[in-house]
């Protein structure tokens, strides 16, 4: 499963581009969200009710995949965590993912500023 950048993602990621940002900048802030979207991942999986060797599988299988400087996806290569996710006749629905992605948007700007902070200094 591929996790695509939402508009949320791409609303914060615009802040960037208008700040007049190095690229190379804007592929720290990229890659740190999208590594702070996999410790949440790691995070939710955790507090999650799945016996812990199914956890341990799926935190295993969690990579993240650099296409180009300004362009990063992030894979869960198990095939567990979409009946995880979206639920089967033998499982509930636990919007892993989802829960997530929300925590992940809210630190997006925190992100950004942060690293702004650090260029200023």
């Amino acid at each position: 499963m591929k996790i695509k950048a939402s508009n949320n993602f791409s609303q914060n990621l615009n802040l960037i581009e208008k700040k007049f940002i190095s690229s190379q900048l804007q592929e720290v802030i990229l890659s740190k969200t999208i590594s702070g979207f996999r410790q949440e991942l790691i995070d939710e999986i955790t507090q999650s009710s799945l016996k812990e060797e199914k956890k341990q599988e799926i935190i295993g299988s969690i990579e993240i995949e650099k296409l180009s400087p300004l362009k990063f996806v992030l894979k869960i290569n198990n095939q567990d965590i979409e009946n995880i996710e979206y639920g089967t006749q033998e499982n509930d629905e636990d919007p892993i993912i989802l829960r997530a992605k929300i925590r992940i948007e809210k630190k997006i700007h925190q992100i950004i500023q942060a690293e702004l902070n650090t260029i200023k200094n």
